[in-house]
């Protein structure tokens, strides 16, 4: 069951909008009602998330750290991803700072690979 209620948390979770997280887990605490709610152990890279944000200047307010995090656990999933919203919300910084964050914790470094969805034949 924990497996079921983990996976339905990485899967659906970062899809939805802040509104709906309440309902979500309503939704949840009723159909599974021992199951923990908790959301996978990632302190350390959220710590490195912080930091990152530090050194870059910018303002590691919870909602957009809580975004970050929500977008390693949609690439932990997924090969790849599409960022969506208005100029000037975050999205670049926000991959950019993820990245760094990864690579500090993991140790490993990655690459990231941009594609103008203008080039891409329907």
């Amino acid at each position: 069951m924990d497996v079921l209620v983990k996976s339905m948390c990485m899967t659906i979770v970062p899809k939805l909008i802040a509104q709906d997280l309440g309902l979500f887990r309503n939704l949840l605490s009723a159909v599974f009602p021992n199951a923990k709610l908790l959301p996978p152990n990632v302190e350390e890279l959220r710590e490195a998330v912080k930091e990152i944000c530090k050194e870059q200047n910018l303002l590691p307010n919870d909602a957009w750290v809580n975004k970050i995090m929500e977008l390693n656990q949609v690439q932990t999933i997924n090969h790849g991803v599409i960022m969506v919203g208005p100029s000037g919300s975050g999205k670049t910084q926000a991959w950019r700072v993820l990245q760094a964050a990864l690579e500090r914790v993991d140790k490993v470094k990655s690459e990231c690979h941009l594609i103008d969805p203008k080039a891409i034949n329907k």
